[in-house]
């Protein structure tokens, strides 16, 4: 081959791979750019679901208040009751050491009572940020001391399965369960009042397989219109008056149990309501 042709040749690859590296260095810059944009993006959906969780908790913390009104009044008509008694014993001349001790014993079980719920309150809404092990059964239990009087006043039959599986044990964000725990409770409470449901219940099961803990929360409220039963995991979506619901509860719910937990949640219709079923791997 003649020098003429070998340079034309070395022109030639050199201009081939000059544009093969101008090319390589525009897909290094889109890529770059997509990786900025998709951070952007990532910071900007970060940054929006931490305003949906604190709005979250701030609805529930709404209704948290209204169970610890439920909670206090019993245990304040008591103390009410007890004062008034002992004015009238007073009165009568059986104010004797005996029925002090009585009335005092009486007066701080209530308050004792009316204390631990201002503490489960607190611990509530803690920000629990590392994930520890606890038994879901007594994280249910503790969200049904707070709902219990509201759940009475309301003619609300909350039933739960007795187990004695000590074994079901998840690792997790604790408080962050109690809210979806809660979540759940609150949207069959509030479709059982809203449909006017005579005999108005909710059943909470749990169970396990090799692969799977699992607990249930179902209701009689009548079920899911089969329309919309696809849509309530999405986020502001409710079939609510907008004074009832914001439309985030279940989504939350959703994002704290399958981002956060690595569970999944699903719902699904009965012959008599709704049933919602939360499953964390073993």
């Amino acid at each position: 081959m003649s020098e003429d042709a070998w340079k034309r040749r070395f022109d030639r690859e050199r201009k081939v791979r000059k544009e093969a590296e101008m090319l390589l260095e525009a897909k290094a810059l889109e890529l770059f750019q997509a990786n900025v944009k998709l951070k952007e993006e990532m910071e900007k959906r970060s940054e929006q679901e931490r305003v949906l969780i604190q709005q979250s908790k701030m609805s529930a913390m709404g209704e948290m208040i209204g169970s610890i009104a439920h909670q206090w009044r019993q245990p304040l008509n008591v103390v009410s009751l007890l004062v008034a008694d002992m004015l009238e014993a007073y009165e009568y001349g059986d104010l004797d050491e005996e029925y002090l001790k009585d009335v005092q014993r009486d007066i701080m079980e209530n308050i004792k009572f009316m204390s631990d719920t201002i503490d489960d309150f607190r611990n509530f809404f803690q920000v629990s940020n590392q994930k520890i092990l606890f038994s879901i059964k007594e994280v249910v239990d503790e969200v049904l001391r707070l709902y219990f009087h509201e759940s009475k006043d309301l003619n609300i039959d909350i039933k739960m399965e007795k187990i004695t599986l000590e074994e079901l044990t998840i690792l997790g964000l604790k408080n962050e369960f109690k809210q979806v725990v809660l979540n759940l409770l609150n949207n069959s409470k509030d479709i059982l009042l809203e449909r006017n449901v005579r005999d108005k219940w909710i059943f909470i099961e749990f169970s396990q397989n090799t692969d799977y803990i699992n607990i249930s929360f179902e209701d009689s409220g009548g079920g899911i219109p089969i329309e919309i039963i696809d849509k309530i995991f999405q986020p502001y979506f409710t079939t609510k008056h907008e004074d009832r619901g914001t439309g985030i509860g279940l989504y939350m719910s959703k994002t704290i149990i399958e981002d956060n937990m690595s569970g999944t949640i699903s719902v699904s219709n009965t012959d008599i309501g709704a049933k919602f079923v939360i499953s964390f791997p073993k």
